[in-house]
């Protein structure tokens, strides 16, 4: 386009078109013809350069993508102990009004019918790493207030400014061989980091509850959560499937993805949680945990290697089939022949029929001594040793391979076992 512009200017100088021997009028107006040439070049210089450039800047492009690394730079780390840090990562660029149309890309990241991963590049030695976002970050209110703790809070998109910034927050270990983890526990504040994905890691399977609007996510103070908008008694629909999840170490990262998202499992959760020490959790995962517990979301059993209490068979629970078809898989008719019933019921629904609870708490008040369906799927994120040890290895070629230990031996198999 430049080329073709510059093709013309020397077109119109041509003695062809102005010949100086013969033409009067270019040698009256010569100095006023360069001039308004000059001045017509200029703004269009102006105007290529500044609109090509901005069309090429990362602000134009998806916030997260496969398809490149997009750099964040470090807001926000704090160690939990020798091994265990928190990190906190910002775009560079603020969302400008190019990025803004990708804000709903960013939105469907925390829906909770998935467990997503992106990955970190470390540039010196060109490996990459994938990591487990949050849903959580820093309060921008007192991140320079250093007399003040600092106040980690939920991503809430619809109500919170910080929620709609980008931001990525991290819990990770340091391994003697793993080299990204420890490269990243040491640059400081504001060193820039290069991320892409998002890299799907698993997708729950269909539940016909999804139909229907979902769970209200868990909120910093329980008492403000809204109980379900539904329940499935006065859907008449199956209940939904409850699940089991097996975390070691950072694997509960995965897990506090899920259960933090904007879209919860609307089923219950059994959650094993197993580490080397206590101190190795941060306070706010214990926190969010308890009030998860309240609302009777999710039971929870912690395991502690250093008070030599260790996850073992009795603890398992045998699996249940699921309470809508009995396996995960469906098939698209199947899939359809259920939208199409939950739809014609939800036409017929009153505001009669829905039970109202004044809020979530409440709600799991009144349903504490309910009896809970074992679960249909189990899903074990961890080292490979715990992994190996709860559900059996995956392969060398990190196939789901054979279910094999403490889940075998509780009746589980390929069929309800997913190995992150």
């Amino acid at each position: 386009m430049l080329k073709h512009f510059y093709q013309i200017l020397v077109i119109l100088l041509s003695p062809k078109v102005f010949n100086p021997i013969n033409s009067n009028f270019y040698i009256r107006y010569k100095k006023h013809l360069i001039l308004a040439l000059l001045l017509a070049s200029g703004s269009y210089l102006i105007y290529f350069f500044k609109y090509s450039s901005e069309l090429d800047h990362p602000t134009s492009r998806p916030l997260l993508s496969q398809d490149y690394f997009t750099t964040f730079k470090i807001t926000y780390k704090k160690d939990i102990d020798d091994d265990h840090f928190l990190l906190e990562l910002s775009p560079k660029y603020k969302l400008s009004k190019y990025r803004q149309k990708y804000q709903n890309q960013y939105k469907e990241l925390w829906n909770g019918h998935r467990i997503w991963s992106v990955e970190f590049k470390q540039p010196d030695i060109m490996i990459a790493r994938k990591y487990t976002p949050l849903p959580i970050l820093l309060s921008e209110s007192n991140s320079l207030a250093l007399d003040i703790p600092d106040l980690i809070k939920l991503q809430n998109d619809e109500e919170d400014p910080d929620s709609k910034k980008g931001k990525l927050f991290f819990y990770i270990k340091k391994y003697e061989n793993g080299e990204v983890a420890k490269w990243l526990s040491s640059k400081p504040l504001g060193s820039e980091i290069e991320i892409r994905g998002p890299y799907t890691e698993f997708v729950f399977p269909f539940q016909p509850i999804d139909k229907y609007p979902s769970r209200f996510p868990l909120l910093d103070l329980p008492s403000k959560v809204n109980a379900d908008p539904f329940s499935v008694k006065e859907l008449k629909i199956p209940k939904p499937d409850n699940y089991a999840f097996y975390a070691g170490g950072t694997g509960i990262t995965p897990f506090l993805q899920v259960l933090l998202s904007h879209n919860p499992p609307q089923g219950h959760v059994f959650l094993h949680y197993s580490t080397k020490t206590k101190n190795e959790v941060p306070e706010i995962f214990d926190r969010y945990l308890y009030y998860l517990e309240k609302l009777n979301r999710v039971t929870l059993k912690r395991y502690i290697d250093d008070e030599k209490n260790f996850i073992i068979s009795k603890d398992i629970n045998k699996p249940s089939l699921s309470n809508f078809t009995g396996r995960s898989l469906l098939n698209k008719v199947m899939k359809k022949e259920i939208y199409d019933s939950v739809e014609s019921e939800e036409q017929s629904l009153g505001p009669q029929d829905i039970k109202i609870y004044s809020n979530a708490l409440a709600q799991a008040d009144y349903e504490k001594n309910t009896e809970k369906q074992n679960p249909s799927l189990s899903i074990v994120c961890g080292p490979d040793g715990y992994i190996n040890y709860i559900s059996g290895s995956k392969t060398v070629e990190l196939e789901q391979g054979k279910v094999s230990g403490l889940l075998k031996q509780k009746g589980w198999s390929e069929n309800n076992v997913f190995k992150l």
